[in-house]
């Protein structure tokens, strides 16, 4: 791979390479429900994504407050709490936020910054606009936060929770459970479609290739219990 050019490289360093080619993944994450990538953020600084999600969503609420302190401790919070990026998840593109990041309950260096930022009101007054620009920059009308699995359950629930929806499609969900409700979504692999409530059901993406070798053993109307 040559980072600038070719000529810069020694015949020597050639003549180790045996070969070169390309290798796609075999199951992208169109497979995995992810079929367009994150758009690409034009950043001015070395804070990553969300990082740069969040200071661009205080400076829209708070114009007035205190750009290079707050810069500096966005800047020493972990990638725990601040991810590089985030997963999206199901058809309709739901933003999964991971369960420790951005949660003032995971981190106390997030609560000072929301506290100095802010305000106390933080939770009710900027978390929904942070939500919506986080959704905005990946083309997403929902956002959940991925639940913890309880080591001492003997059901493994999904433990997710709905953080923000879009109020175009608020409008929508007409039930309080099973299709309609807030919660369901629909994944679509292998040209299959699974639709569940993600704040009941767990999904597994893992196993992908037993999942697609155990669908070609299924015969056409063969009656199938998991």
């Amino acid at each position: 791979i040559c980072s600038s050019s070719c000529e810069e490289i020694p015949h020597s360093v050639f003549n180790l390479i045996a070969g070169h080619a390309t290798q796609s993944c075999r199951y992208s994450s169109s497979v995995l429900g992810n079929s367009h990538r994150q758009l690409a953020l034009t950043c001015d600084n070395n804070l990553n994504f969300v990082q740069n999600i969040l200071l661009q969503a205080i400076r829209k609420y708070n114009p007035s407050f205190d750009e290079d302190a707050i810069f500096k401790m966005v800047d020493e919070i972990t990638n725990a709490t601040m991810p590089p990026k985030l997963e999206l998840m199901g058809d309709d593109r739901t933003l999964v936020i991971p369960f420790r990041a951005l949660n003032a309950a995971s981190d106390a260096s997030f609560e000072k910054i929301m506290q100095d930022a802010i305000g106390e009101n933080y939770q009710e007054e900027f978390m929904p606009l942070l939500w919506k620009m986080l959704a905005d920059s990946h083309r997403s009308q929902r956002v959940v936060r991925r639940g913890e699995i309880d080591p001492n359950s003997k059901v493994r629930e999904s433990g997710h929770s709905i953080l923000w929806i879009d109020p175009e499609i608020q409008r929508t969900f007409v039930s309080d459970y099973g299709p309609g409700s807030r919660g369901w979504i629909t994944i679509t692999e292998q040209g299959i479609k699974q639709s569940f409530d993600l704040t009941k059901v767990m999904f597994s993406r893992g196993n992908i290739s037993e999942k697609i070798r155990f669908g070609k053993l299924v015969q056409p109307d063969e009656l199938i219990l998991d």
